[in-house]
């Protein structure tokens, strides 16, 4: 079955600055607010008007560039892979602290116009990340078909 995916890394911490996490990891994020404070609107814009403080700091960032990759073409398993070889250990050892003190997920979030659609992460991909400290999620988004 075709689908299209993406695959992001997320920390929520309950005190740590977003910039510490940006300089132990060496990775900028995509998105990241500190605890306390307002987020951003997630598609533009300023905070304010019905965004209330933060209660976690939370940093996150994708794994590739495009916003969504294409299955058979691209498999989750080797955007985690790929990822997972670029950490030395103190970054990994970093994460580890980070799931300890609050919660680090790698997840693959699954695009499809309907019917059924399943990820099947290589069991070697999945002990790896757990080495690092990170959570396996999969988010499922359904578009229903019509007709």
């Amino acid at each position: 079955m075709e689908y299209s995916f993406c695959v992001d890394v997320s920390i929520w911490h309950p005190s740590i600055d977003p910039d510490e996490i940006t300089d132990a990891l060496h990775r900028r994020p995509s998105r990241s607010v500190k605890v306390g404070e307002l987020p951003a609107r997630k598609y533009g814009g300023t905070s304010g008007d019905g965004l209330r403080p933060a209660r976690v700091t939370t940093w996150r960032i994708g794994l590739h560039s495009e916003s969504r990759l294409n299955f058979p073409e691209v498999e989750p398993d080797d955007i985690v892979r790929t990822f997972l070889s670029t950490l030395d250990e103190e970054e990994r050892s970093f994460l580890r602290r980070m799931s300890a003190e609050g919660r680090a997920a790698m997840t693959v979030c699954v695009f499809t116009d309907g019917g059924n659609a399943a990820v099947c992460l290589n069991p070697n991909v999945v002990r790896e990340c757990s080495r690092c400290g990170f959570e396996v999620c999969c988010d499922f988004y359904c578009v229903p078909q019509r007709g």
